[in-house]
């Protein structure tokens, strides 16, 4: 099977980022734990809500990844990017290729609408200074 992986070094910056915060969020918690001042305690729950934020984006940023990777797979196994042909039984055909060329000869009654002829009107001639 194709990697489908849009961005490979970016899924591994993402997952090493994630190995490195994921623990000092643990670490934070505990510190929170710890018998301290009230300002402190809050000081440190700052940190901690700041660094799920990231871990929640980072954990956001990989899951689109497995989404495109996941999209990818299936618009392979669709047959992407052929476009198979259509086959149709020959009255239907028939139909079809008949309102083909009334549409045809239709548009050919329309023009573009862009300028068939210009007007150029000059000002009066002068010399150049």
């Amino acid at each position: 099977m194709p990697d489908f992986d849009p961005n490979p070094e970016l899924r591994a910056e993402l997952n090493a980022a994630l190995a490195v915060i994921t623990p000092q969020i643990r670490g934070l918690q505990d510190i929170e734990k710890l018998p301290a001042p009230a300002a402190f305690r809050s000081f440190v729950d700052a940190q901690v809500v700041s660094h799920q934020k990231r871990q929640v984006l980072i954990l956001a940023a990989l899951a689109s990844l497995d989404a495109v990777v996941t999209a990818r797979a299936a618009l392979d196994a669709d047959g992407y990017p052929a476009v198979d042909k259509i086959t149709m039984p020959q009255d239907l055909f028939r139909q079809l290729t008949g309102e083909m060329h009334d549409v045809a000869a239709a548009a050919a009654l329309f023009v573009d609408a862009t300028a068939a002829t210009v007007t150029v009107s000059l000002g009066p001639t002068g010399e150049k200074p």
